[in-house]
């Protein structure tokens, strides 16, 4: 979601209209926490096989998403080609999963 093409120059353009235009913070808080949801829902999953037990499971999305999601996000809106095929952003993504898991 955040590595397609359009989505992330979209979100380029909030970036550098923020400071213009502040209703665009909301948008972009809001998509944030969208992904947050989703990230917990994961991290409650791994809760339950014994991950993660010391934090909450919004504590470890918010960190997930920091560690995880800008690298792809930055250089998708930047044009690398890496993060427009479906095979290697999964790829990522699942070494970058097993990456974090192993930090709990």
């Amino acid at each position: 979601m955040a590595t397609a093409p359009a989505d992330a120059a979209l979100y380029g353009i909030f970036l550098g209209e923020v400071g213009r235009i502040p209703e665009l913070t909301q948008v972009l808080i809001s998509n944030n926490d969208k992904l947050a949801v989703e990230i917990e829902r994961i991290v409650l999953g791994a809760q339950e096989a014994g991950l993660f037990k010391q934090y909450s499971a919004a504590t470890i999305a918010a960190s997930a998403i920091g560690i995880m999601v800008s690298n792809p996000l930055n250089r998708a809106m930047v044009g690398d080609l890496q993060f427009r095929n479906d095979h290697q952003i999964d790829l990522y993504f699942s070494n970058m999963w097993s990456i974090f898991q192993t930090m709990a």
